[in-house]
């Protein structure tokens, strides 16, 4: 097994190691700010060296029995691992100083090559933390600012018995109020505050009405933040509005092209013999839409067949083409009636009482055949 196979395998075992909260604190810069030194003398610790010699003397025993090929056979590892892909010695580096005791034992034991593969995978992983970490800032200032506007109010909003979505969507109603529908929104908000309009009005400009001079300190504030809060309320349903728009002309669009295609394949449609089925489609494609919308028909066929009737152009072709097709449904049951009267009068002669249809003309071959006089 080669020192990159084996470093891989490691590095594949230890990534889901906890490397500790405290590692994590300091960010990407602290993580790695020993990352890629030369490890040239490590930094000299008494418990760390008593630990290394009290597990290299337990390992020693453990492995006393060991075979001798197997220890050959690390010992080729470790010289692999010891290099990189070109036969250059790959340098071992020193841990983070900020990473516990116990990992940075743990990472000097490794092989120079899984060290780096170790701090290569760690340095992902803290990288990828620090970017969800500013991800949920920008997430939290956006929610911050609004709280700053509605945190003032919020326990005036509960001793009201009213929560905080209950009291924006009141505010927000009032706020449409005032932009629809102004007028109705000041007879409201006098109402509500007890303020008579006549008063107001026969008042001279500039003046206030009476006891109405003085402003509240606090009734002040609160009508700061209230138009604060109106405006943050404002741009959040204009954008919303927005969005709906959008949304709603997509659907509108999306609704419009399955119509046009539907009614393609309607005007396209032919019979088995290549004509048309519905030739007067593009002609009555609004009165069709129109008898579908009012339910006066419950499909294209119906709404064509009502509309073909109906519009002057094209009821009276139709009336012609049904007058044709009687004809000739007339004359193909006179053409059978004939053949069927020569064929009695061949087989009886001429003195079977029967009629001569020779000279016959249609309508009167079929009054012979209703009075049964031919068969």
């Amino acid at each position: 097994m080669s020192g990159s196979r084996k470093a891989a395998a490691v590095v594949e075992d230890v990534s889901g190691n906890d490397i500790g909260d405290d590692v994590w604190e300091g960010g990407e810069e602290n993580f790695l700010e020993n990352d890629d030194n030369p490890a040239g003398e490590p930094d000299e610790d008494p418990e760390a060296a008593e630990l290394e010699a009290n597990e290299k003397e337990a390992s020693d025993e453990d492995d006393g029995d060991q075979d001798q090929k197997d220890a050959e056979e690390v010992d080729e590892d470790q010289d692999e691992t010891a290099e990189d892909d070109d036969g250059e010695a790959v340098q071992p580096i020193n841990p983070p100083s900020n990473w516990p005791q116990q990992e940075q034992v743990f990472f000097r034991s490794l092989p120079p090559q899984l060290q780096h593969a170790y701090m290569d995978r760690a340095r992902a992983m803290v990288a990828d933390y620090t970017n969800k970490t500013q991800q949920l800032a920008q997430v939290r200032r956006h929610y911050q600012e609004v709280d700053q506007v509605i945190a003032p109010r919020i326990k005036s909003w509960q001793l009201s018995g009213m929560s905080t979505g209950q009291a924006l969507t009141q505010l927000l109603a009032l706020s449409d109020l005032a932009s629809e529908k102004p007028v109705e929104f000041i007879k409201y908000f006098s109402q509500v505050r007890g303020i008579d309009l006549n008063s107001l009005a026969g008042q001279p400009q500039g003046a206030a009405p009476d006891g109405q001079g003085y402003v509240d300190p606090q009734v002040a504030a609160l009508q700061r933040e209230l138009a604060k809060v109106q405006s943050t309320v404002s741009q959040t349903v204009a954008q919303q509005r927005q969005r709906e728009e959008a949304a709603r002309r997509a659907q509108v669009e999306a609704q419009h092209r399955n119509a046009e295609a539907v009614i393609n394949q309607y005007a396209s449609q032919v019979d088995q013999n290549g004509k048309p089925v519905y030739p007067y489609f593009n002609q009555l494609e609004g009165m069709i839409a129109t008898l579908i919308q009012s339910g006066q028909a419950r499909s294209i066929p119906d709404a064509y067949q009502i509309a073909v009737w109906a519009h002057p152009q094209t009821r009276p072709k139709m009336l012609a083409r049904s007058k044709a097709e009687e004809n000739a449904k007339a004359r193909r049951q006179a053409e059978k009636a004939r053949k069927a009267a020569v064929s009695v009068s061949g087989a009886h002669g001429s003195g079977t009482g029967r009629l001569k249809t020779d000279d016959m003309s249609i309508n009167a071959l079929m009054r012979a055949a209703a009075r049964g006089e031919i068969a």
